[in-house]
C-alpha cells in the first residue's frame, strides 16, 4: 500500500522524526533504516519493518515494489520531509522504520559464547565488533550499560546489519553482568591492553625493535 505524505505534521512523519535520539527509540522500541542497505539487512534478518518513506520519483522503483509486494506500508513524499525525518542536509531516497528486536534472556541464548561490551562508547568500534563475532557465529551480546544504543545508524552500518540479528541482554553494571554469566555456567575470559617498558623486555626483543626502527627509518629518508 502506498501513501501520499504533504505534511511535516502527518502522525507517520512525527513518529519518524521521534527516533532521532537514544531514549526515543528505547522507549519506542524502533528505529530509523536509512537507505535501500539499512532494509535489506533488516528484512533478510526478519525484523518487522513498520513504514518505509521514499522521495516522489521512488515510486517506479523496483525496489518500492518489493517492499509493497512484502505488505509493508510506504509513504510517498518530497525530499524536504526525508530531510527532516534523517535531519541530515542531503537526501536519503529510502527511510524505514522498523521495530527492534525484544532483548534476550540468558536462558534463550543457544550457544557457548556471550561477548560482553563493557562500557564501550564508539560507535563504529561496537558495530565492528558485532561484526567480527558473527563472522565466529557469535551472535550474543551482553551489554553493562541500559544506554547503549546498538541501533544508532552508525552501529547498523558499522555492523553491516549485523544487530539485528544479535540477541542482546542489557545489565546494570559489569558486576551484575559478571554475576549472571557465572551463575548461569559460564568462563569469563578478558582482554586486558598492557603496556611494556622497552627496559623491562628481553634483549632478543629489544634488539629486534632497535633493528625494526632502524629499518623504518630508513624507508622514511629515502621517501625524501
Amino acid at each position: 500500500m502506498i501513501n501520499f505524505v504533504t505534511s511535516i505534521k502527518d502522525p507517520a512523519v512525527e513518529q519518524a522524526r521521534s527516533l532521532g535520539t537514544t531514549k526515543d527509540r528505547l522507549a519506542a522500541h524502533k528505529c530509523l533504516l536509512e537507505g535501500i542497505e539499512q532494509i535489506e539487512w533488516a528484512l533478510a534478518e526478519g525484523i518487522s519493518i513498520e513504514s518505509v518513506f521514499f522521495e516522489g520519483k521512488g515510486l517506479e522503483h523496483p525496489f518500492t515494489k518489493k517492499l509493497v509486494g512484502r505488505g509493508i506500508c510506504c509513504y510517498s513524499t518530497s525530499e524536504e520531509i526525508l530531510k527532516k525525518i534523517t535531519e541530515s542536509s542531503y537526501l536519503i531516497p529510502f527511510v524505514g522504520v522498523a521495530q527492534l528486536p525484544q532483548e534476550a534472556t540468558l536462558n534463550s541464548i543457544q550457544n557457548d559464547f556471550i561477548v560482553v561490551l563493557d562500557h564501550l562508547k564508539d560507535h563504529g568500534n561496537i558495530g565492528t565488533i558485532v561484526r567480527s563475532a558473527h563472522a565466529f557465529n557469535i551472535k550474543n551480546i551482553a551489554l553493562t550499560d541500559h544506554n547503549i544504543d546498538l541501533f544508532y545508524k552508525k552501529m547498523i552500518d558499522a555492523s553491516r546489519g549485523k544487530v539485528f540479528g544479535t540477541k542482546v541482554k542489557s545489565f546494570d553494571s559489569s558486576m551484575a553482568a559478571l554475576g549472571a554469566l557465572k551463575r548461569a555456567g559460564y568462563q569469563i575470559v578478558a582482554t586486558v591492553l598492557m603496556v611494556v617498558l622497552f627496559s623491562q623486555l628481553p634483549c632478543c626483543a629489544k634488539n629486534r625493535l632497535r633493528l625494526l626502527l632502524a629499518m623504518k627509518q630508513m624507508v622514511h629518508q629515502k621517501k625524501y
